[in-house]
């Protein structure tokens, strides 16, 4: 009997296998291509691609690819066809670069208007309209890069299940790009009567209007970079709004300033739109790092055509506000205000203007940390007052913002159930007031978290800017210097901007600068020759290793970037993403990424080898690097299938945040010259998006010192 019932068990387990099988063979759907050189009577294959991305939307069908090949493109990408959730329709770049340029045209750029469909690693631009407009639900747009754009950048609207992932985002809104608009300009990311929506590892800055603007319920905006916008930064008027873990800063004179001043860093209102209401509440606005804007955080008050307006059971708490222009705690009263909780905070102005609360009642403050001591209304027993005493200056990075082991931040705040911190790292069993929990050591990634300077097309530079000696990397950057006590700065030494497609773009610090941002413009003052290095653009599509050397007195280094770069994924197991902006890891499903260097001119004995690599998202499990010994794969090909097996662990990044350089000590693996292979995998389950070699700046890098 027994046996009987495991034969049929055996026989029914057996089906369900083949029948999964050939549902998920089924799921894969067609691949088709499209180039420039094609033709809409071709079949749409590889070989013999679609001409238009018309005739390409017009044969998809759920599980379908559509592989576009390198070029620049002035045809609108619509995409009208929907996969479903277990056969998603994917839309990304083959062989290079895709720029989509709608040449000012009243029309968007890339019109998403579908459900289950995925579009990844495009740069999009010169849209006399929105240049991304996403409707319908579970649709996600990764890796883009979108800019000079009349209205929004990327807008979504009536919308569900929708993720904004990667992207960089400026010189939007240019319809106000005189500053003279009062009201209702656009975002370089909007979201509008939506739910469920993830805004998450974006740079976002340089936008004549808000950074982001959302207006929805349950958005998410999370471990991004935002900076120099004109209205406010981030900003929303949404219920159930999660606001976690992004960075936020103003920059004195960046040319984006309202009425002279810079953005507030994170506002919320209640403003009318018919059927909306005063919908604001059980707002989260926490574990944020805001410097140097108007103010950190705002509640700017109800329409007065609205009823049940006020700040309603909001969370602001773990937030570093510290050095606004006015005060960094503003809250108008109206008359609904109620429940809400402010803890954990530290709260810094440098004229002691720490907050502005008209009325008290319905707000709990607990445990914050003060420059001064606030009015009574606003104490708790377990306040701190004074210095925060972080661990470095406070500048333009995140990790500047660390307390050290001496600040009165240290195990003063108040468990309130939030368990991780601006890095995603845990909290506990103490608690740390601010964005950072305490550590002994500051997280593996050294270098800051300001976007690099951007090369989203193969644009040579200007003349004026060629170098003319070896060049340094481009991702130097200053590394706990001082910020002069006023924002204004005088004699910043700063590298010249790199301008993509002809779109001013902010340049990095000197390596031997104070902090100041990259689109701060320096006084008049006389620079020493010496002063500032000379910066190449390293083309996105680089054949060769870039080779960097920088000399010291007894030793050098030589920084290479990789001459071919992918991931694969065991969820597509066939799929090459040889060609993406960005390559991925992850302990579940199985997604690795490969890279190699090809080391040449060494001159001396390898002392220390360093693979360098930039963040786009958050990780607690970290990155680790791995040998690999088989050099057969190619960029244009590798696939889950055919990928070479992962050798020798060599080192691990440790946790960390996102838009910063993480590294990792190979040191064991790069004996001298020769091409070496290696493998990043994590021990965690979160995928974890990084810059690929396309990327251009955000190129990985290996950094190899020698001495004699």
């Amino acid at each position: 009997m027994n046996k009987t019932l495991y034969r049929i068990a055996s026989l029914i387990l057996a089906f369900a296998i083949l029948l999964g099988n050939n549902i998920h063979a089924h799921a894969v759907g067609s691949v088709y291509y499209v180039s420039l050189t094609g033709s809409d009577t071709n079949p749409g294959t590889a070989s013999a691609p679609f001409k238009t991305f018309a005739k390409a939307n017009s044969v998809l069908s759920a599980g379908s690819t559509l592989n576009i090949y390198a070029g620049t493109y002035t045809e609108q990408l619509r995409i009208t066809k929907s996969g479903t959730s277990s056969a998603w329709i994917i839309v990304k770049p083959l062989g290079g670069t895709v720029v989509i340029d709608i040449r000012n045209a009243a029309t968007f750029g890339l019109n998403l208007a579908a459900s289950y469909v995925t579009v990844s690693s495009l740069e999009i631009k010169n849209s006399g309209d929105i240049c991304v407009n996403v409707v319908g639900s579970n649709l996600t747009v990764d890796g883009l890069v979108v800019h000079d754009c009349a209205s929004h950048g990327i807008n979504t609207n009536n919308s569900s299940q929708v993720k904004i992932l990667n992207s960089r985002v400026y010189r939007t809104v240019l319809s106000n790009a005189s500053r003279s608009v009062s009201s209702g300009w656009g975002s370089g990311i909007k979201v509008r009567v939506s739910d469920n929506v993830l805004i998450q590892g974006n740079i976002v800055y340089n936008n004549y209007g808000e950074g982001m603007g959302t207006r929805g319920t349950n958005v998410t905006i999370r471990a991004n970079t935002v900076y120099d916008n004109f209205s406010v930064n981030i900003y929303t008027n949404s219920e159930n709004a999660l606001i976690e873990r992004n960075f936020v800063y103003c920059t004195p004179n960046s040319g984006y300033e309202r009425d002279g001043l810079p953005a507030a860093g994170i506002g919320m209102a209640e403003e009318y739109f018919d059927g909306w209401g005063a919908r604001l509440k059980n707002a989260k606005v926490q574990n944020n790092i805001v410097a140097f804007c108007k103010h950190g955080v705002r509640y700017s008050g109800a329409d007065d055509r609205l009823t049940g307006g006020g700040l309603k059971d909001a969370t602001i708490a773990y937030n570093t506000l510290y050095g606004s222009t006015n005060s960094a705690l503003s809250i108008v009263y109206e008359s609904a205000q109620a429940g809400s909780l402010i803890a954990n905070n530290i709260i810094w102005q440098a004229q002691d203007k720490l907050s502005t609360v008209d009325n008290p009642v319905g707000l709990t403050f607990k445990n914050n940390l003060w420059k001064v001591l606030p009015t009574t209304a606003l104490r708790s027993s377990g306040d701190k007052v004074g210095d925060p005493r972080f661990a470095s200056a406070p500048g333009y990075t995140p990790e500047s913002y660390r307390p050290s082991s001496s600040s009165p931040a240290a195990a003063s705040a108040t468990d309130i159930g939030i368990s991780s911190d601006f890095f995603a790292r845990p909290r506990g069993p103490s608690f740390d007031i601010g964005a950072i929990q305490f550590t002994t050591s500051p997280p593996q990634a050294t270098a800051t978290s300001i976007p690099p300077t951007l090369q989203p097309s193969n644009t040579s530079l200007p003349p004026t800017l060629q170098a003319t000696a070896s060049p340094l990397p481009s991702t130097i950057a200053p590394t706990n210097t001082l910020l002069p006590a006023s924002p204004q700065a005088t004699t910043t030494l700063i590298l010249p901007t790199i301008q993509p497609t002809n779109t001013p773009v902010p340049a990095l610090p000197s390596a031997t600068a104070s902090p100041i941002p990259p689109t701060l413009a320096a006084s008049p003052t006389a620079l020493p020759p010496t002063a500032i290095p000379t910066q190449t653009n390293l083309p996105a599509n680089t054949p060769t290793s870039a080779i960097m050397p920088t000399n010291t007195s007894s030793a050098s280094n030589i920084t290479l970037i990789p001459v071919a770069d992918s991931y694969v994924n065991s969820g597509s197991p066939t799929t090459n993403y040889g060609s993406a902006t960005t390559f991925r890891v992850d302990g579940s499903p199985i997604v690795r990424s490969y890279l190699r260097f090809d080391v040449q001119e060494l001159n001396g004995r390898v002392s220390r080898a360093t693979l360098r690599i930039f963040a786009n998202s958050a990780a607690s499990a970290g990155a680790v690097a791995n040998s690999v010994s088989d050099n057969s794969w190619t960029e244009s090909t590798i696939n889950y299938n055919n990928a070479p097996p992962v050798g020798n662990t060599l080192g691990s990044s440790g946790a960390f945040g996102a838009g910063v350089w993480i590294s990792i000590d190979v040191t064991s693996y790069i004996t001298g010259n020769g091409t070496y292979n290696l493998a990043l995998t994590t021990p965690g389950s979160t995928a974890i998006s990084l810059a690929s070699r396309e990327s251009g700046t955000n190129a990985p890098q290996l950094v190899i010192q020698t001495s004699p």
